[in-house]
């Protein structure tokens, strides 16, 4: 059998469902071996989730971000015999939105080769002899973007006890020597391999206790420390971010967000997802925040002999090491740990969250894709929960005169900038005060580093009126414009006022993450803090916090560009001597995007209060 796995099969939509017990002499004959059940398959641009039940029919669920019918569902009937697996069509429907259906002629029959092994169904051309070619391939449970009130297959989260009792878990594996005796852990399997792992509830969340170990199909893209079996049943398998987040390689070179969504499933089991930066987040903010949780998560014993860290919450986090692409070494085992997020920082970079040995510190990093660190998985929560728990974050101003329509109370003040006399109004969410829209002070007699640095959208005075200012970030640093191309560390202080009235400041990129984290995380947090009208295509928000955020474009060089499409925020925080850290929302994206790029373009600009 070729190993060319081809993974781009595009309008291979026949190639929706598949499976049932295999004939093949490489099948085996145990549970992991049969078609009946879920399986699921990511292209590029197109996400698949399917089920075979023991009574001949079977359901499936497409995604296609390529099309405009984004949806697509189909009911079939399914025969497999003597290596030949044969769908045939009942239904199949298409919708915009996943709720209004409609017939579609977009599903086919089919019949294909096939064999399973090592929970993974093949399908491949050919008469069944070993000379084919692989067309694609499936796993067990469910993967990737499947939006919680989508109809969709009946899959399951977890097997049944009884399963767990069959699988790997009456002996003990190495990782668990580390874990919290004093802790009441849980218990899961992993039905595509029958591996078991420990879990914990840590606030809200509910955590894997120990590193992802799930081999992958061809052995691409994750590898043990060192090439050593022994250290993958100790601290799990290092990845790249393209095999955690099961997408296909070109992602590691290149940008998925505008793909992206608030839940990956990538490479962790069914009912389960690699974790957002925002609920890493959320994890270290129950805990104390960054400074001094990485203490608590790491687990006892095993950072080095001057550890004694007493794992109190039973996270248990191993000093796995990594594997850097660039230097195609393995770094750091017993003195790091780093767990990837679903979270770009670039095309080629995306970020991590990482515990130091000697260190209480949980920091964020920025890596490279193809380098390979460790993943730890979140259990799948529902939408609903995660709106309720950020919304009573909210503290509502004693000087509020008006709320929101939403379920929660919202409330805002005013103030007046002595400067020019402009009122605006400011609304505390957690224990920020922000404006509640956009600056738009243009004095550059009063401030001449304004000069040639600050624009209204088109050179409108309305466009001013309604989105505030574009300006680059020298201008609302109120810095000179040499720091456009170097760095400004010596010039600017903390809070640095910048072009802000007395009593604010330009927010740092630290205190723009506070906000996101108030509301729910950066995953969502572009729905709440969005205003309710203004963006391109109904890609409105809630507002439901009062933040108004709206979509006021882009100036750059001598041209605007996409007013009502996305807004952009500068921060105060340098990336480089030419880049600096601004936050970003698109139309219909939920995520608060934290990137970086040239000074020199005009970007709106949100004052926090002092």
């Amino acid at each position: 059998m070729k190993k060319n796995l081809i993974l781009e099969i595009g309008i291979l939509a026949i190639a929706f469902f598949l499976y049932s017990c295999s004939n093949d002499s490489s099948s085996g004959s145990g549970e992991n071996d049969s078609i009946d059940g879920d399986w699921s398959h990511s292209g590029n641009e197109t996400l698949y989730g399917l089920t075979f039940n023991s009574d001949g029919s079977c359901t499936g669920l497409r995604v296609d971000s390529t099309s405009s019918y984004r949806y697509y569902r189909q009911t079939c009937s399914w025969e497999a015999s003597d290596g030949n697996l044969t769908v045939s069509l009942q239904s199949c429907e298409r919708s915009e939105d996943g709720k209004e259906w409609i017939s579609s002629n977009s599903c086919s029959d089919f019949t294909r080769n096939y064999f399973i092994k090592n929970s993974v169904l093949v399908l491949y051309t050919g008469d069944g002899s070993d000379d084919g070619d692989v067309l694609e391939y499936w796993v067990r449970g469910r993967s990737g973007i499947l939006p919680d009130d989508l109809p969709q297959p009946p899959f399951e989260e977890e097997i049944s006890s009884s399963s767990e009792k069959r699988s790997s878990s009456s002996s003990v594996k190495a990782a668990w020597q580390y874990l919290n005796p004093e802790i009441s852990y849980g218990e899961f399997t992993d039905r595509r391999d029958g591996q078991v792992y420990k879990t914990v509830v840590i606030g809200t969340q509910t955590w894997m206790a120990e590193n992802l170990n799930y081999d992958t199909l061809d052995g691409s893209g994750s590898s043990c420390y060192n090439n050593d079996s022994s250290y993958c049943d100790t601290y799990g398998r290092l990845y790249n971010w393209a095999t955690a987040m099961n997408v296909d390689d070109r992602y590691n070179n290149d940008t998925l967000f505008a793909n992206n969504s608030d839940r990956y499933q990538g490479i962790c089991p069914s009912g389960w997802h690699v974790p957002s930066m925002g609920e890493w987040q959320t994890l270290a903010d129950s805990l104390g925040g960054d400074t001094f949780v990485g203490a608590y998560l790491k687990a006892a014993k095993a950072w080095g002999k001057e550890a004694n860290d007493s794992d109190p919450y039973g996270f248990s986090a191993l000093p796995g090491g990594n594997y850097f692409y660039a230097g195609q070494v393995y770094n750091n085992m017993l003195t790091d740990g780093d767990w990837w997020t679903t979270i770009e920082y670039d095309y080629a970079n995306a970020y991590t969250r990482g515990i130091d040995q000697g260190d209480s510190t949980l920091y964020t990093y920025s890596n490279i894709k193809t380098s390979a660190f460790s993943l730890r998985c979140v259990k799948n929560e529902s939408s609903s929960s995660v709106a309720k728990s950020s919304s009573s974050s909210l503290v509502v101003s004693s000087s509020s005169i008006a709320s929101s329509s939403s379920a929660v109370a919202v409330s805002y003040g005013e103030m007046t900038d002595e400067r020019d006399g402009q009122t605006y109004k400011m609304v505390k969410i957690g224990t920020q005060t922000w404006m509640a829209e956009n600056l738009n002070y243009a004095d550059s007699i009063a401030m001449p580093n304004l000069k040639g640095n600050s624009w209204c959208y088109e050179n409108s005075a309305d466009s001013c009126a309604k989105y505030g200012r574009l300006y680059t970030w020298t201008g609302a640093m109120n810095i000179s414009s040499i720091y456009q191309s170097g760095s400004a560390d010596t010039v600017i202080s903390t809070p640095q006022q910048g072009a802000c009235p007395s009593g604010w400041h330009i927010p740092t990129d630290a205190e723009w993450t506070i906000l996101e984290n108030v509301v729910g995380g950066e995953e969502t947090a572009g729905t709440y803090l969005k205003t309710t009208d203004g963006w391109y295509d109904d890609g409105n928000g809630t507002d439901t916090y009062g933040f108004s955020a709206l979509p006021g474009g882009l100036y750059y060089g001598s041209d605007f560009s996409d007013v009502g499409v996305y807004g952009l925020w500068w921060t105060a925080t340098e990336y480089s001597s030419t880049d600096a850290y601004f936050r970003y929302m698109y139309y219909d994206i939920t995520i608060v995007y934290t990137l970086t790029y040239t000074k020199m373009y005009g970007r709106s600009l949100r004052c926090l209060k002092d």
